[in-house]
């Protein structure tokens, strides 16, 4: 008898056993699923996140372009260093925008001025070297005021920025 005794505690032994790993496995698949749900949510925050930057970014750059070009419009700020601005701006805004025809003026005026010296290395000039710089804008500006002008009411009119 008792040699049938022993198989049977062998049998219960061993359904413990299965069931333990059971339910040790099933909290670790729990765990892994509850992780998984909670970074999907966090990449759904990230994402969220990151399109509505990406829109605060763009409305800001719209409003500059539209703010900038308005200025040239009222003559309240000159075509070169609105040219220079607008180029950086609508670079940043959809990179090859300023490859049509309409506004390669920005890139001609920016592209002519880069080896003019900005800000501080600006104010560290001598006056006669400001002055001579100051008659090269002088002259693009006399020479391409139309083809500006003509670029900040494309700027103005077109639906990327007249829409936002």
């Amino acid at each position: 008898m008792s040699s049938f005794e022993l198989p049977e505690l062998w049998i219960y032994v061993l359904i413990f056993l299965v069931t333990a790993i059971v339910l040790w496995l099933i909290k670790i698949i729990y765990g892994q699923w509850k992780s998984l749900k909670r970074l999907k949510r966090n990449q759904a925050e990230q994402l969220q996140l990151a399109e509505r930057t990406k829109k605060e970014k763009e409305r800001y750059i719209i409003d500059s372009i539209t703010l900038i070009a308005q200025g040239v419009e009222d003559n309240q700020l000159g075509k070169i260093e609105a040219a220079i601005r607008l180029k950086v701006l609508v670079d940043n805004l959809q990179p090859d925008f300023s490859l049509c025809q309409e506004l390669k003026i920005l890139t001609f005026i920016y592209d002519s001025t880069l080896h003019i010296p900005r800000l501080q290395a600006w104010r560290a000039l001598a006056e006669e070297d400001k002055s001579r710089f100051a008659e090269f804008m002088q002259g693009l500006e006399v020479k391409h005021a139309s083809e500006i002008q003509a670029s900040v009411q494309y700027l103005l009119s077109h639906p990327l920025i007249k829409n936002r």
